[in-house]
């Protein structure tokens, strides 16, 4: 049953990465803007999603996900959100990230009463969650103007409330 399925995905999240790529001008005028060009701190957005929206999400100050911050988020955040929705036996769908090759982390979904699969390899495409960084990250640039280091992390907590069903 559809409703089972909880997609979980990695995102990396920077200022330089938020700049908007495109620019509209009159003919013969030359663009100019602001966008921040240094890299700036690295942070990591770990995304849930299900039928219904947005299950849950972290963002942490990590440059990539280790196999301890995928244990946390499933144990801290993840689990205790799919309990509270009440659906049992639900699928948990992600990457062949190394981090989430962990045992323990897999004995965790295993014990909560939820099934864990990894998606083939090589097949980004069949995941939802995937589409849905794209959209936040459109949503994410459509604010380059006023991007700073400082309020980064409430722009991308923005940018994943207006994530949706549709």
């Amino acid at each position: 049953h559809p409703d089972r399925l909880v997609d979980v995905d990695e995102t990396g999240v920077w200022l330089a990465v938020c700049r908007r790529r495109y620019g509209h001008v009159p003919r013969g005028e030359k663009g100019e803007t602001h966008a921040p060009y240094q890299v700036g701190k690295k942070y990591t957005v770990t995304l849930a999603i299900d039928t219904g929206g947005v299950v849950a999400y972290m963002i942490s100050d990590a440059p990539g996900t280790t196999s301890e911050m995928w244990y946390a988020f499933l144990q801290g955040v993840l689990l205790p959100n799919l309990d509270a929705v009440g659906i049992p036996n639900r699928v948990l769908l992600y990457d062949n990230l190394s981090a989430h090759r962990n045992a323990a982390a897999r004995a965790l979904i295993v014990g909560s009463g939820h099934v864990a699969v990894n998606r083939p390899k090589y097949s980004c495409d069949l995941g939802s969650v995937e589409f849905a960084n794209n959209v936040f990250k459109t949503e994410l640039r459509s604010h380059w103007y006023d991007l700073t280091e400082d309020n980064l992390i409430d722009h991308v907590e923005d940018a994943i409330q207006t994530l949706t069903v549709e």
